[in-house]
């Protein structure tokens, strides 16, 4: 009984880790990719990911979750580089994409 607890612990651990949430599936090197595809927890994974961001629109107010973006002098207004925010995520289908799910 304790041996089934030990190896049960391992077993969720590890189809949590290739559910693609903690590493998603085009960083899953090619010869793991089978555990990503057996997963019990990848398949409600992307059915509730999908569900709650899917034709959702996201916005950065006040640069807020941005991502700065340097702007070499030739390109800036100023003869130093400037950084503007860049808002990376502008919609659930975006974020979809970036995580290779498909709900």
């Amino acid at each position: 009984c304790e041996m089934a607890q030990a190896f049960s612990g391992l077993f969720v651990a590890l189809f949590s880790l290739f559910a693609g949430f903690m590493i998603t599936r085009p960083n899953i090197p090619d010869y793991w990719i089978w555990m990503h595809y057996i997963s019990f927890m990848r398949y409600p994974l992307e059915a509730l990911v999908g569900n709650e961001v899917q034709g959702l629109n996201f916005t950065c107010p006040h640069a807020q979750g941005s991502v700065y973006i340097p702007i070499p002098p030739p390109f800036s207004t100023k003869h130093t580089t400037v950084f503007k925010p860049f808002c990376p995520i502008t919609s659930g289908d975006v974020l979809l994409k970036i995580l290779d799910m498909n709900p």
